[in-house]
Formats: structure tokens, sequence, C-alpha cells
């Protein structure tokens, strides 16, 4: 499976380029090389994550199909526990108040979100099977450049929040396979 979501995430951004829709997500790749750096990119990572769940949620109370319906809310869901085992990660320190590290990593990131909740409601699966493999690269890029000493905690929530988009991505192909449109798949590149 990690093959598969490897050869969705490559066929993904390659889509996104041509596309020129969700190839910058204006999110920072660095881990932080202090304390103050790195709370702060946790606390992009947590925005990210409550406002995907946001996103899906709403897009789950209008959904007409109900493989959309249940699908959409399990995705919500699904972004509420990473936006969660984020919010976990976050420093408690006496001069940081911890709600203040949680915001947007760049305008463009909340751009790229304000786009996605408007996705037709015809492109909102499509728009998850781009963005799924993204963050699964996104995430995978930041795990590369940690390190393990420094950084142990914040990569166990990489793997775990990296398997749970393995997961998601499975989920969605199984809500393609119900609506009976398999070939919209993730491409093989």
């Amino acid at each position: 499976m990690a093959a598969d979501l490897d050869r969705a995430n490559t066929a993904a951004n390659t889509t996104a380029r041509t596309a020129g829709r969700w190839d910058d997500l204006g999110l920072p790749l660095d881990v932080g090389a202090d304390i103050a750096s790195a709370a702060a990119r946790v606390g992009h990572h947590v925005w990210l994550s409550a406002r995907l769940f946001e996103i899906t949620g709403g897009w789950a109370t209008h959904a007409q199909h109900p493989a959309l319906v249940i699908g959409f809310a399990s995705v919500s869901t699904r972004f509420a526990w990473q936006a969660a085992e984020w919010r976990r990660r976050l420093p408690r320190l006496r001069e940081v108040d911890q709600q203040t590290l949680i915001r947007q990593p760049s305008a463009r990131s909340a751009v790229v979100l304000d786009d996605l909740a408007a996705t037709a409601p015809s492109e909102r699966l499509a728009a998850l099977e781009l963005l799924v493999p993204m963050l699964h690269g996104y995430y995978g890029s930041i795990s590369a450049d940690a390190s393990p000493l420094r950084d142990g905690p914040v990569l166990r929530t990489l793997e775990r929040i990296r398997s749970d988009l393995t997961r998601m991505a499975d989920e969605i192909g199984d809500i393609r396979h119900v609506m009976g449109r398999t070939d919209l798949r993730f491409p093989d590149p």
C-alpha cells in the first residue's frame, strides 16, 4: 500500500503542477531549528488540520450521495484527530500562550484552503484525491529533514498522521468504488 501511495503522491503532484491549483499549499518545509520555530511549525499543522476538519465537515452536511456524506464525515473526523495529535505536540512554555502558536502558515495557505472550501460539490472528492497524497508527501519531506534526537515526538506524530492519510486515501478510493466511478482513482505514474 505504501508503494501505491508513493505513486499517488507523484501522480497528484504532477497533476497539481499541471492544474496550478494545489501545487503550492503555502506550507513551510523545515522542522524548525529552535524551540520557537519548531513550536510555530507545529502550530501551523494544528491550524491546517483544524481547517481541513471544518471544510470536509461542511461538505458532509451538504453532500447529496449517502457515500459522500459518510465519506466526508469520516475524512473530517480524521482531520480532527490529526489536529488533536498536533495540538499535543505544542510545547508548554511559560512565555508563550499555546493558542497564539495556532495560526495559518502563510497567506497562500489560507487562500488555497478557502479555494478548497469553495470547491464545487461535483469536484470535492477529486480535490481530496489530490490533497491527501500531497499532505502525505509534505509530511514525508518534513520527516526526512527531522532529527530523531531533536524531533523524536514530532517524528512519531508525523508517522501516525502519514499512516492515517494512507487509510484516508483508501477510504476515498472506496467511496469512488461505491459510487461506481473507479476510473477516477489515483492514476499510476
